[in-house]
């Protein structure tokens, strides 16, 4: 919404898409440590999943980057509220299955799970809240100065490298690494 409508109206939308994330995080955590607890052998099927996803999202946003810049027309922007973004978020079931399945993939076996998934979750929101009020002045600023094509460049390196991390945790899994 930034490009098209600048930077105030991403200001209603992110602190929406915060609460949202907030609530598939402690979401996540109540049906992990309750999965974990009741059969500990999900923890290496959790790198698995956790990988295959990665994977996935790569790939169909690669496959979606053809598509998405061939139509060059403005869409119009639906009204930016808290409560969209909160609902974008926390009805966005690929949200919840990176909670669930990737960020656990950064714990270390122990005992202080709980205080390690906050931390990540912690790491995570102020990483989140930092990237899209930059993403949202970039975008208001530049506006249609940026090219279809850096755009393009832009989600094709995003595509690899969640491509490239799936792999990683998928030859974790395999027992390659």
């Amino acid at each position: 919404s930034g490009l098209r409508n600048g930077f105030k109206s991403c200001l209603k939308i992110i602190p929406g898409i915060f609460l949202g994330d907030i609530f598939l995080m402690i979401t996540s955590y109540f049906l992990i440590s309750t999965l974990t607890t009741y059969m500990a052998f999900l923890n290496s099927y959790i790198t698995l999943l956790g990988g295959a996803f990665l994977v996935f999202l790569g790939s169909k946003s690669l496959l979606k980057i053809k598509k998405e810049f061939t139509s060059k027309e403005n869409t119009p922007f639906e009204e930016a509220s808290l409560l969209n973004g909160f609902l974008i978020t926390a009805l966005n079931p690929k949200g919840f299955i990176f909670f669930v399945t990737v960020l656990p993939l950064f714990t270390v076996n122990s005992d202080s799970f709980l205080m390690q998934y906050a931390a990540l979750c912690a790491i995570f929101l102020s990483v989140s809240v930092a990237t899209d009020l930059l993403y949202a002045y970039l975008a208001s600023s530049l506006g249609k100065r940026v090219s279809y094509k850096a755009q393009e460049v832009m989600l094709i390196t995003t595509g690899l490298i969640l491509i490239l991390t799936g792999f990683y945790f998928l030859a974790l899994f395999i027992g390659f690494i």
